[in-house]
């Protein structure tokens, strides 16, 4: 029953899970095996923010546990200072978790408006911290506390202490600008200005600056109109930019160059691409030994492309890719060009502007590569298949063993196709399919004349082990790992994990966070765990597996990736070719019950939903992503409701339930075959589309003729191109280690 009760919750069915984790309860005598199920039973209710539950599970045990749920459960109903106190009782008979739990005190002491409760327990949590992004943010909420307490000397060197170590220029500029505020309240208002004025000096383009030029302008300081509107302009103030641009030129003059620069680029952000070009032409016309020369080109090529003059725009950043050897704007230069060119149907310059790039010294990696492929395509819309065959080919000579060699394969072998030369096209194809990935992929279904992800009924899958391994997986796992060039393990050694592994604070922090449900703050300690290990395959492997028993699936995923890495010295690798622990570890079934089961409803491929779900969310069911999708299929909360809606789900969904497993996977599998069916097209026009939006996937579809490699060309963004290779690759691999061999 208890076996049955975490199936259920690990699939997101809580209510059924509540009622035999409640009818286990009256079966067991034991005590300890009876507090186990309360703290269950308290840990469902919490997640589904039922604190009332939380508590009624928890009175009349007892123990440390207890009291942390207790006070969690407390902390959500909004009793702080009860949580505080539930939190303070556990502290010396939990000291593995007390950093999080001196944490949540300080965090609920300053809500409380008591910051001189909260010093002590922020200043611990902060030197307990796992890794230097978490201490800076929980010395953040130290210096505030201080502040509060009117202890302003002591804030300062706290925020001096962030500063000292701190790189990322919008986190430093916003730090400077706190720092000014509590120097400023100290008394010392020259030193909180220079402050300021460091920020808008050195970091006009973070929003610290706009911030600093407001709070010098409430104290009616002067601010340089100059800097100013290329503050505002850089925090798409674009009015206030030109008032304060128009202001400048009556102290620096119209013919001020960096006056001019500035403006022009508002005036663009402003749709005055007219006034826009004839800035920059004043600075193009002082000649090439201007500093803003070269930013003045490639501004006014942007001038004429916001103002539809697409002519002008191509002929200017041609103009500037030609000039701009080595400039970081190059590239982008004729990229801008040709897709210009190529939106507007003119593929032959469009092909002429690639070729153009691919022989100019572009300073980034593979751009010559990436260039002479899309020269290819463009020939190939165009019917020049020798050019397609000539130009693909350059890319298989000079990149032979890259991602863009088998892309100009695919190519190379598609023009031999359409000049007739069937013989070397099937040879080139039969060279391309032995790879993995998309392209491997690609090369067998058009070997074959399959569509997209042709399902293959006789595939088998098995469900992933989550327990303890067998030992002849073990076994065969240390042979492999001492087998490597660098080792100096033994094979016991091998099949153990380290001790420093098991005993180091962060492994058992972290593992007694998760199993209090506290999962964001486990990751904060395993993800640390991982980085101090990220170069010892042994300790990975292990971490993978320990992991994975615990249900950390995403970050199990990465250990075991990391770990053949690491091992092998490559970049990438053959899962065929490594211990089957760690392949299946690496690619994964969990959830295989579930996604069996949408598959089976939607008509899906389960193997492509398997690709699918370790692509978004790694099978990590809590996952989030900033734009706020949810769940293992990664949906965000307006389209949950909109398949709710389709599907007929009941009415008291909400959307919590998309990090329930039962609900992404149906959700997620409805929505894939519905992006199918509204683009009409293959399984990579309806991946594109779950990812970037069945209107850019139209888009898309109208430029490529139904020819799926020509839609994967037409993608305009990168993003929606990494996944479908991801998934790609997924798929392939999944095939490969559960042993379908046909595809």
């Amino acid at each position: 029953m208890m076996e049955t009760a975490s199936y259920e919750a690990n699939n997101g069915n809580d209510t059924k899970a509540l009622v035999l984790y409640q009818s286990a309860a009256g079966f067991v005598d034991d005590n300890s095996i009876g507090t186990s199920i309360q703290l269950r039973i308290a840990g469902l209710n919490l997640a589904n923010r039922n604190t009332g539950g939380a508590i009624d599970a928890l009175r009349g045990i007892s123990g440390p546990d207890v009291q942390i749920l207790t006070g969690h459960a407390y902390a959500l109903a909004g009793a702080t200072l009860s949580a505080t106190q539930m939190y303070s009782q556990a502290l010396g008979a939990n000291p593995v978790i007390s950093p999080y739990l001196n944490l949540w005190i300080g965090e609920y002491y300053l809500q409380a408006a008591q910051p001189e409760k909260a010093v002590g327990p922020l200043r611990i949590a902060a030197d307990s911290a796992p890794s230097l992004p978490i201490a800076q943010a929980r010395r953040e909420q130290l210096a505030l506390a201080l502040q509060n307490a009117g202890l302003y000397a002591e804030a300062v060197k706290v925020y001096d202490t962030i500063l000292a170590s701190s790189k990322r220029p919008e986190y430093v500029a916003r730090m400077m600008v706190e720092r000014s505020a509590v120097l400023r309240v100290q008394g010392k208002p020259d030193e909180a200005r220079k402050s300021l004025q460091g920020v808008i000096a050195v970091y006009p383009d973070t929003s610290a600056a706009f911030d600093a030029i407001n709070r010098l302008l409430a104290e009616n300081q002067p601010v340089d109109e100059l800097q100013r509107g290329i503050v505002d302009y850089h925090n798409s103030a674009y009015t206030a930019a030109q008032q304060a641009f128009s202001r400048s030129s009556k102290v620096v003059g119209n013919s001020n160059e960096e006056l001019l620069y500035w403006s022009g680029l508002n005036l663009i952000a402003l749709d005055n691409g007219a006034q826009a070009v004839r800035n920059f032409d004043l600075i193009i016309g002082r000649g090439k030994g201007g500093v803003r020369y070269l930013d003045a080109l490639i501004a006014r090529a942007d001038a004429l492309a916001n103002a539809g003059n697409l002519a002008e725009a191509i002929k200017a950043y041609r103009q500037f890719g030609k000039q701009a050897q080595g400039h970081v704007q190059q590239s982008r230069a004729f990229l801008q060009a040709a897709s210009l060119a190529d939106s507007a149907g003119l593929f032959a310059d469009a092909a002429a502007v690639y070729a153009e790039a691919a022989t100019s010294d572009v300073a980034l990696p593979g751009f010559r590569a990436d260039a002479l492929i899309r020269s290819a395509v463009e020939s190939y819309r165009l019917g020049n298949f020798e050019q397609v065959v000539s130009r693909a080919g350059e890319v298989t000579k000079s990149f032979s063993g890259t991602v863009a060699a088998q892309e100009a394969q695919l190519w190379v072998a598609k023009g031999l196709q359409k000049i007739g030369d069937a013989k070397g096209a099937a040879e080139v194809l039969d060279r391309l399919a032995v790879t993995n990935g998309y392209f491997g992929l690609r090369a067998r279904e058009l070997a074959r004349d399959q569509a997209p992800f042709t399902n293959a009924a006789s595939l088998t899958l098995t469900q992933s082990a989550t327990g303890v391994p067998a030992q002849e997986r073990l076994d065969e796992l240390g042979k492999w790992l001492t087998s490597r060039p660098s080792n100096t393990l033994t094979v016991d050694q091998a099949i153990r994990a380290p001790i420093s592994l098991t005993t180091d604070v962060r492994f058992q922090r972290g593992v007694a966070l998760w199993k209090l449900g506290f999962h964001s703050e486990a990751d904060e300690e395993l993800s640390a765990l991982y980085n101090g290990y990220s170069t010892n395959s042994h300790a990975l492997a292990h971490l993978a597996i320990l992991l994975r028993t615990i249900g950390h699936y995403r970050l199990s995923i990465s250990c075991a990736e990391r770990a053949i890495l690491v091992a092998t010295g490559k970049t990438t690798y053959d899962v065929r070719e490594v211990p089957r622990i760690l392949g299946e570890l690496a690619y994964p079934t969990y959830f295989y019950d579930l996604i069996q089961a949408s598959a089976a409803q939607f008509n899906v491929d389960p193997i492509l939903l398997f690709a699918v779900v370790r692509q978004e969310s790694l099978f990590q069911s809590y996952a989030e992503s900033s734009a706020s999708a949810r769940g293992l299929m990664q949906i965000v909360p307006t389209t949950g409701a909109e398949i709710a809606q389709k599907l007929g789900w009941p009415d008291n969904y909400s959307e919590r339930d998309l990090n329930r497993p039962n609900v992404s996977l149906a959700f997620g599998a409805s929505y894939l075959v519905r992006m199918k069916e509204l683009t009409s097209g293959d399984w990579y026009v309806a991946l594109s589309a779950y990812n970037a939006g069945a209107g850019r996937a139209a888009k898309w579809q109208q430029r490529s003729n139904g020819d799926p490699d020509l839609y994967y060309a037409a993608i305009t963004l990168d993003e929606p191109r990494r996944y479908i290779r991801g998934i790609t690759d997924n798929y392939v691999t999944y095939r490969a280690l559960y042993g379908f061999t046909g595809l």
